[in-house]
């Protein structure tokens, strides 16, 4: 008889575990529970959706799984309060985004960085009634650096959860796995009152390192990003000059930055110039592009679509752009949300006009993984064979 196993969840987490089953635990059957508010669409993380649907995944409801006695269930970023008195089973677990018993409940990826927290971490534990309190299976720790942002942290979360998970499935399945009970001292939990993300207010009457922990809690550019004197701030730098005078005060006004004044030292906001950074790699503006480099802004952001300028810079023919980029060591083997690659979008290009004379130099001049497939499957060859262009077919049989 099959192990059901349920994965109630989103975002890679649940994507990367429940792939890592299919392909390593064939005596299971694979069930899956959705958050409310997946679409369907790969975003900043993969949809577990999509990629059940992709891999023929059924979807179930809490109500279809109560009264299986024979279940495992795996809670990865679940957006319901389970209860575990309605289930017929008690292999009930969850992956929670901090080091239990700190910080159970909401805000996990912000209140540490907020708090000056010099580490965190991840915790598997069973579910029981309270919130975040069941005994734990195991813990991984790790370090909070002083310029951590809060997206940074998250993805260090799944990360780390990730392979957590990974590590001790066998032994959930087999029911060979021990717990300790959480300790009552560092206990702490915070509610969805915690923080309003709708009014999110940055104070300047702090220290340096105070307002450098405040913008890099809510430094989440796939979601927000801090305000401060009306200008989006993505990082920060504490600088060597002390203060001297009335702290959040403006002490210079660039392109890229601005220098404030603190209880104590300097700090250096850098401004968010995604939208510009983006428009020159549209037109392809190469000076422009040094401008940002030598300012050292960090050109490897993206946009919500997972577009890097390399891909925004290939979509729209502006070849002589993409070669400075690769020149200097850009990632040819460069993604967005669905998992297309830059290849992909050459091999589009090629496919739509029947010119393949750039997309034939980028293959010879680069070390192009073309067996990488999207998320839904599919490699470079499949979708060329769609387009059905054959010298773009041909070209690319040179490299099967």
């Amino acid at each position: 008889m099959k192990t059901k196993i349920c994965i109630a969840g989103k975002n890679n987490i649940a994507v990367n575990i429940a792939e890592y089953i299919l392909n390593n635990h064939h005596n299971v059957d694979l069930v899956a529970i959705f958050n409310k508010n997946d679409d369907g669409k790969n975003g900043f993380q993969r949809s577990f959706k999509s990629f059940c649907y992709v891999n023929d995944i059924k979807e179930v409801s809490l109500d279809d799984i109560y009264n299986e006695k024979e279940l495992i269930f795996l809670s990865l970023e679940f957006d319901k309060i389970i209860k575990p008195e309605l289930f017929q089973t008690t292999e009930l677990f969850n992956i929670h985004f901090s080091l239990l018993p700190e910080y159970k409940g909401m805000y996990t990826s912000a209140l540490p960085i907020l708090h000056g927290k010099n580490y965190t971490g991840v915790t598997l534990h069973k579910i029981d009634r309270g919130i975040d309190t069941g005994d734990i299976l195991e813990q991984v720790k790790f370090d909070i650096t002083d310029n951590l942002k809060s997206e940074e942290l998250y993805k260090l979360y799944t990360t780390h959860g990730i392979e957590v998970i990974k590590k001790n499935i066998s032994s959930i399945i087999n029911k060979k796995y021990s717990t300790v009970a959480q300790e009552t001292d560092k206990s702490t939990y915070y509610s969805s009152s915690a923080i309003d993300y709708r009014n999110l207010k940055i104070d300047l009457n702090q220290t340096a390192f105070q307002i450098q922990r405040q913008i890099n809690a809510f430094a989440f550019p796939s979601y927000q990003l801090p305000l401060v004197h009306k200008f989006e701030i993505y990082n920060t730098e504490i600088l060597s000059e002390k203060s001297n005078i009335k702290a959040g005060k403006i002490l210079r006004d660039e392109l890229f930055f601005l220098d404030i004044s603190t209880i104590d030292y300097n700090i250096r906001l850098f401004k968010d110039l995604r939208k510009t950074l983006f428009n020159i790699s549209q037109e392809g503006n190469i000076e422009k592009l040094i401008e940002f480099k030598e300012a050292k802004y960090e050109i490897t952001q993206r946009s919500k679509e997972g577009w890097d300028i390399a891909i925004i810079a290939a979509y729209n023919d502006h070849f002589e752009f993409l070669d400075y980029l690769l020149k200097n060591s850009w990632n040819f083997n460069t993604s967005n949300n669905n998992g297309t690659t830059l290849a992909m979008y050459l091999m589009t290009r090629a496919s739509t006009t029947s010119d393949i004379s750039y997309l034939k130099k980028f293959l010879e001049s680069n070390d192009i993984d073309l067996s990488i497939t999207d998320f839904n499957g599919k490699n470079i060859w499949q979708y060329a064979s769609q387009y059905g262009n054959e010298k773009v077919i041909n070209l690319l049989e040179n490299y099967k």
